[in-house]
């Protein structure tokens, strides 16, 4: 009987093998930063299979962390023309380019590698400093600080070119930030003194800034309807439907502590007055305290303030109120800008002879908003903004009469226009829906307002302390009650000084 042979098996082939073997190899010793021994190993490779797209990378990435940038160069090049679609190459290839001086070409390589994946650190960092090569500063701090977001290892060397690009635009209290943040990392490297010899020079170069600042104002203003206090608050019992001419007079002092480790607190108070030509009745004195403390990181500010405001009304007490609104700025960028904030206010109404069932209105108001900010440098900007809030007060009837729920949208655009003339413009959209009937309806109407605002002004300022503006704002609430519906309009000229 015949033994079946086995089946023969077939060698491999011996070039392949050798292929295989030293790329293998080429990859362990480019892994252990062997990087002389890996070029030979992957040389040997592609001399058994020449072309190949692996080993050809590979042999660039060994160059180029070797120091050969020309001949890592023409490999990484020889890749992208073998296989356009192998995407790993361009951030190589784009490393190269930088190192060999070729910032444009290096930049192209890298936006293609951002495209590949969005998420390397590194491809961020390397498009900063090709940015930053090119003179391009206000691209290029941005991609370095994108590249510390991903990577907070890269904080040291980042930091300091994105402080230097800012020092260079002249944006210096972002400056100071990045390089206050080299020194906190490794404060005892030679970055790190170099960035205290920048932080030198930008207190040479930033004014000494007061601990203290005053605003004053006077106007003329023509109302023609009067409403007793300057944010729009209605009368007890409705509105004046009487026009006047009066004078304002506005005061603001601040005072405010040294920036400490990010932390400041100061302290203001406001005075207004307003001086009715015929209806002096309605001459208007408010007070207003404030103490704050704020903390500013970049790109994080929170500023918690807490104030008390008083206001009269022809000499009699007519409103005392407390309040909070911490707020949260968060700067994405130079040019835009985001800020929610909370509110929580308690007023305290005062009864009086003349204001007969004005303690009604005692309310506890919350409020939550956020606003976006397009920056378009020198004071100019556009803002948009969504407001919610809520009044809570008693149980009475009458009482009842003032509880609302309110959404707000609104926006501004500032820009100049002509001889260092500036205008601005703004619309205001409020709804406020009342929880119960209204006392003044006699079929039970719940009160439900539509309040729009419309605004616009031209300022000129002189002498970098003097301000003149000319301004109109034209307001119509449309009520479902009579007794709220009214249109207002008020112009002002009004001389502001600053120091």
């Amino acid at each position: 009987m015949c033994t079946p042979r086995p089946f023969a098996q077939t060698p491999p082939s011996v070039p392949f093998a050798t292929y295989d073997l030293s790329l293998t190899k080429g990859l362990a010793l480019l892994n252990q930063k062997n990087y002389q021994d890996a070029i030979v190993e992957l040389r040997r490779a592609l001399a058994v299979k020449p072309h190949d797209v692996p080993a050809t990378y590979h042999l660039g990435v060994a160059l180029r962390k070797d120091g050969q940038f020309r001949e890592a160069e023409a490999a990484l090049e020889e890749v992208v023309r073998l296989d356009p679609a192998f995407q790993r190459v361009h951030f190589e290839l784009g490393a190269v380019k930088y190192e060999l001086g070729d910032y444009k070409a290096a930049l192209r390589e890298m936006d293609l590698a951002e495209q590949a994946d969005p998420d390397s650190a590194l491809t961020y960092y390397y498009q900063g400093l090709a940015l930053h090569r090119l003179g391009e500063y206000e691209r290029s701090s941005p991609r370095f600080l994108r590249a510390i977001g991903l990577a907070p290892e890269l904080g040291l060397t980042a930091h300091y070119y994105a402080g230097l690009g800012y020092y260079r635009l002249n944006i210096l209290d972002e400056a100071r930030d990045a390089f206050e943040e080299v020194i906190r990392i490794d404060p005892h490297s030679p970055i790190a003194e170099s960035a205290r010899d920048l932080l030198a020079q930008i207190e040479r170069r930033t004014p000494a800034k007061r601990w203290w600042n005053l605003l004053a104002s006077a106007a003329y203003q023509y109302d023609t309807n009067v409403i007793l206090l300057p944010g729009g608050s209605a009368l007890p019992a409705g509105i004046s439907r009487e026009s006047d001419s009066r004078a304002v007079f506005y005061g603001r002092g601040e005072i405010r502590s040294p920036e400490r480790r990010h932390l400041r607190a100061g302290a203001a108070y406001t005075v207004y007055q307003s001086l009715h030509a015929e209806l002096t009745e309605f001459n208007v004195q408010s007070h207003q305290g404030e103490v704050y403390a704020s903390y500013r990181r970049k790109p994080i500010t929170v500023r918690v303030p807490y104030q008390v405001s008083y206001s009269l009304v022809d000499g009699e007490e007519f409103l005392l109120t407390h309040s909070a609104r911490p707020t949260l700025s968060l700067t994405e960028s130079r040019f835009t800008a985001t800020q929610v904030e909370y509110g929580f206010s308690v007023k305290d109404f005062r009864e009086s002879t003349r204001f007969v069932g004005n303690d009604d209105r005692d309310a506890v108001n919350h409020a939550a908003g956020i606003a976006q900010t397009l920056i378009l440098g020198k004071g100019n900007l556009i803002r948009a903004g969504y407001r919610y809030d809520t009044e809570l007060t008693g149980d009475s009837p009458t009482e009842d009469d003032w509880e609302y729920t309110g959404h707000r949208i609104y926006g501004n655009v500032r820009l100049p226009v002509y001889f260092a003339i500036d205008l601005e413009v703004g619309a205001d959209y409020y709804r406020q829906q009342y929880e119960h009937p209204n006392s003044l309806s006699a079929l039970g109407i719940n009160r439900d307002d539509r309040l729009q605002a419309y605004n616009a002004s031209l300022s000129r300022t002189f002498l970098d302390w003097l301000t003149v503006t000319i301004e109109y704002l034209y307001t119509n609430n449309d009520s479902n009650l009579p007794e709220f519906t009214y249109d207002r309009g008020v112009s002002s000229v009004i001389l502001a000084g600053r120091w």
